[in-house]
């Protein structure tokens, strides 16, 4: 990453809005940063690049939208991260 100052910006912003990770060039993505974007929104696991996604990560994404989903009032189901999660992580998220 060319500018530290960006990559702080980034990783401020995932904080709150995890879903900002979309617009992040995958070359800028860092297992820190995805973990702020997954622990803010869960279902920013999807733009997780497959090799970062590792079972701390995962279960960070899992976790979030389990607990968004128990203060969600919404009628309808709640899909969660877990179907961004890879095949041979489930049983361990």
């Amino acid at each position: 990453m060319s500018d530290p100052s960006s990559y702080e910006k980034c990783l401020s912003t995932a904080k709150i809005y995890g879903g900002s990770l979309k617009f992040v060039p995958d070359h800028w993505k860092t297992p820190e940063l995805c973990l702020a974007a997954v622990s803010s929104n869960g279902l920013a696991l999807q733009f997780v690049p497959t090799k970062l996604r590792s079972v701390e990560l995962c279960k960070a994404a899992v976790d979030e939208t389990t607990a968004r989903n128990a203060r969600s009032c919404a009628a309808e189901r709640f899909t969660g991260a877990m179907q961004f999660v890879p095949q041979d992580m489930r049983s361990r998220v």
